[in-house]
């Protein structure tokens, strides 16, 4: 009877931490520290999966949709060409532009009507220098008249110089706008391409071949299932436990999933709490390289916190 005494004090330790850990359980989530108090492990149940990114692939032309040859289930990668609109008349158009820059680009590098007015200017000046010098030598030998002709004559070609510069730094300033012009041009073209932006899978189509579409109309949906998110919530107490980078490990109760364990570490942690029951969201990111994992599963989360 007195070995049963003894052992009375153990045992009520254990069922108070046995009704503990039941509590946490209940709450969704368990905390439990080694014997220095630093490092421990956080259990956050309920999870659930969900995806990091989601894109509505859209038009950003109107016209008729082409090369869309996509079906759900594909994969595809970033930058891959999902579907065309039609850009024929984007074509021709850029075309053109190309055309009006080579010619400006030439206008801008003539510059005849420049050296041809200086050279007017030159002579025109020299006439004035030869009449104003012989009038010095023998005064009234050109009339005055005839001097002041010369005189207008000579104005007019500097004017000319100044017209010629100006008309070349105009065309200067053209080369720059055709060259706006093909960017623009090419802009449009490449818009008339619809990429992926993510790597993923295509999960919905919402247009066909051959139908006109807007700008902003949705073309395909694709999500990204090799890497996902998992969310969860702790008390405001156990967040403050938890820190970014932390290593977590997410187990799924699901028959093709049990012996799978998915790593990956805390990514974020909502520096707001819930106003109704205190708890804090808590995301994590692990790989899912073998597409295994589903998003709207509910894990049970392991996070290692370390709170030196």
């Amino acid at each position: 009877m007195s070995h049963y005494r003894s052992r009375m004090p153990a045992l009520r330790s254990i069922v108070v931490i046995s009704l503990a850990l039941l509590i946490c359980v209940a709450n969704g989530f368990a905390a439990c520290d080694d014997e220095t108090g630093q490092t421990g492990l956080i259990m956050i149940e309920s999870a659930i999966v969900k995806l990091i990114d989601s894109v509505n692939v859209p038009a950003e032309l109107p016209g008729v949709l082409t090369h869309l040859q996509l079906r759900e289930g594909e994969m595809v990668k970033q930058g891959e060409r999902v579907a065309s609109i039609k850009s024929d008349e984007l074509a021709l158009k850029l075309k053109r532009a190309r055309i009006e820059n080579l010619i400006s680009r030439s206008t801008a590098d003539n510059d005849i009507d420049v050296r041809f007015a200086e050279k007017s200017l030159e002579v025109s000046a020299a006439r004035v220098a030869r009449s104003m010098d012989s009038n010095q030598r023998v005064s009234g030998v050109v009339p005055a008249a005839r001097i002041q002709e010369q005189q207008l004559e000579a104005h007019r070609d500097r004017l000319r110089v100044e017209q010629a510069t100006r008309d070349q730094e105009i065309a200067s300033m053209k080369v720059e706008l055709t060259a706006l012009d093909v960017q623009l041009s090419e802009l449009l073209k490449d818009k008339s391409s619809i990429c992926a932006p993510i790597d993923g899978m295509v999960v919905s189509v919402e247009a066909k071949p051959g139908e006109w579409v807007e700008p902003g109309d949705t073309i395909v949906r694709i999500v990204r299932i090799d890497r996902l998110k998992i969310e969860g919530s702790v008390p405001a107490s156990v967040a403050s436990q938890i820190r970014i980078g932390d290593k977590a490990t997410a187990v799924v109760d699901q028959a093709w999933l049990r012996d799978t364990r998915f790593k990956g570490h805390v990514v974020f942690i909502n520096p707001e709490a819930n106003p109704v029951n205190s708890n804090v969201k808590v995301w994590i990111e692990i790989e899912n390289s073998n597409l295994k994992l589903i998003p709207g599963l509910e894990a049970t989360l392991t996070v290692e916190s370390n709170r030196n």
